[in-house]
């Protein structure tokens, strides 16, 4: 039997130098090398191979090695999991964007490392930006629809509206510039869908503000309350407090300037410090009661804005509108600088409707008081303004308060629904429900602008319009984790209508996929 004859190749050395780097062997004479060494292992043919390709013995057995590990690998039983279909790869992407919020190359090495497949960036990307443009920028929903409204910025302006007591995101979209035309459109689209308009609650922004005057001036406008009020009045309680502590500490020093001079015996330079002293002490007493009278005047407008009273007595919204005149007035003579711009500004949302969901309570009460008992009705109105109370709380002591006053109100219902036979959780339901719909603050776009934000920095603020709709799909359909809304969707909370699949899955269905 005779070795199988080797052609001579263009790029074989005519003399024998083995041990040469053979940069000029290409690919395809290399797995020609290694063919005839694997499957033609005839006695003399390595030898034969080295001396025709002026290359070393270990050479080629290395390649021969090479090639049989890769086709091995080829033909082995696949581990569990390779070579899965492409829904449940395109499932894991996903899974991995959207709740791991991983980026493309991170993706690329988990699907890998599982055995998925071998997914590169450039794919993972193509399939997301087609699966997300297939949803849809604007939800189908059949009905009326307070609307909150924001936007983000990434760096193109991003346009959100959302609905209130469900947080489903109603229609989002990246707009060219930041005009009322542009938020005109944004709202003509959700007509079109069959989402009417109920309301508005909104910041202050002026374009968004322009265009619901012009399209939307008959319906109710609810003006943002923390950027009306505590977001201004908040940064001069903080200046008043630091003023307030730093002439404290200079009536300190002033104080030891003085010892110091008295321990000396110069009557002159006593005199002089103690005159210093005594004006720091002035001045330290005025800027306490500034802080002080500015405080209390700033908690009880913030005070008028609770729907109820901690009694549960619904706020008239004329006394209430009095109340905050009379505050603003006293705050004037305070002589801060600066002050008079954001009191301008207050008055202004206040002669808007800043107290208008003082009149959605009212309606909503009225609803109530058919359906719970007179003389307990209070109380659930006092535990739901108490629940709102724990929630907005920021320091320790505040939740404490609250968490213990709220505590204290459930306890007395409960003991009340168990003496006459009724549902305690059924009522809860009823009350808590209903007076959900009071909305006076765009904190729930602001909430939503937190889950948007992360995938905006995910992209490095480089969001494609399909990834919002990803998004915006995902945030519909996934089930709350804690809260009041835990277990539901924000779709199911909207519509009413159970969803029998998760996220993804629906997300798939509804791409095509």
């Amino acid at each position: 039997m005779h070795a199988y004859p080797l052609i001579e190749e263009p790029s074989s050395l005519t003399g024998q130098n083995s041990f040469i780097r053979r940069v000029d062997l290409g690919p395809e004479l290399r797995i020609k090398i290694a063919t005839i060494a694997l499957f033609f292992q005839i006695h003399g043919t390595i030898t034969q191979l080295s001396r025709r390709h002026s290359v070393s013995r270990q050479f080629i057995y290395n390649l021969r090695e090479e090639l049989r590990r890769r086709l091995e690998g080829l033909f082995e039983p696949r581990p569990a999991g390779a070579g899965q279909p492409k829904r449940q790869l395109l499932s894991a992407m996903l899974h991995l964007r959207l709740i791991g919020r991983c980026s493309l190359h991170a993706i690329s090495g988990l699907l890998r490392a599982l055995g998925l497949g071998q997914a590169s960036t450039a794919y993972i990307s193509q399939e997301l930006e087609s699966i997300g443009s297939r949803l849809g920028n604007t939800l189908e929903y059949e009905g009326q629809a307070v609307f909150l409204c924001d936007e983000v910025f990434c760096p193109e302006p991003v346009l959100v509206t959302i609905e209130p007591q469900s947080m489903a995101i109603l229609r989002i979209e990246k707009a060219a510039r930041l005009d009322k035309e542009a938020w005109k459109a944004h709202w003509q689209e959700l007509e079109r869908a069959g989402t009417q308009c109920a309301g508005f609650v909104s910041d202050e922004g002026s374009a968004m503000r322009e265009a619901q005057k012009e399209s939307y001036g008959q319906k109710a406008f609810q003006p943002d309350t923390f950027h009306a009020v505590a977001y201004r009045l908040g940064a001069f309680a903080s200046r008043l407090e630091t003023q307030a502590y730093s002439a404290v500490g200079k009536e300190y020093e002033r104080y030891g300037v003085w010892q110091r001079a008295a321990q000396r015996n110069h009557a002159a330079i006593q005199e002089q410090k103690r005159e210093a002293y005594l004006e720091a002490c002035r001045a330290c007493q005025l800027a306490i009661d500034k802080y002080e009278l500015f405080v209390f005047l700033y908690g009880h407008i913030l005070e008028q804005l609770q729907a109820f009273s901690p009694q549960g007595r619904l706020r008239q919204r004329a006394q209430a509108e009095q109340e905050i005149q009379t505050a603003l007035q006293y705050m004037r003579q305070l002589d801060i600088k600066g002050l008079g711009k954001a009191l301008d500004s207050i008055e202004k949302r206040l002669a808007e409707g800043l107290l208008s969901f003082l009149d959605n309570a009212r309606s909503l009460v009225q609803n109530l008081r058919g359906k719970l008992p007179a003389y307990s009705l209070p109380f659930w109105c006092a535990a739901w303004q108490a629940s709102k109370n724990l929630v907005k709380a920021k320091s320790k002591r505040r939740r404490q308060a609250a968490k213990k006053r709220l505590q204290w109100l459930i306890g007395l219902l409960q003991q009340d629904c168990r003496q006459n036979g009724v549902s305690f959780e059924q009522a809860r339901q009823l009350a808590f429900g209903q007076l959900d719909a009071i909305v006076q603050s765009s904190a729930l776009v602001e909430a939503v602008n937190s889950i948007i934000r992360p995938y905006v920095c995910l992209t490095r603020r480089q969001i494609s319009q399909s990834f919002l709709q990803l998004v915006m799909f995902f945030h519909n359909h996934r089930k709350f984790e804690r809260g009041k809304r835990k277990g539901k969707a924000p779709i199911e909370l909207l519509t009413g209508q159970k969803l029998e699949k998760g996220p993804i899955e629906l997300m798939l269905q509804a791409a095509g996929r």
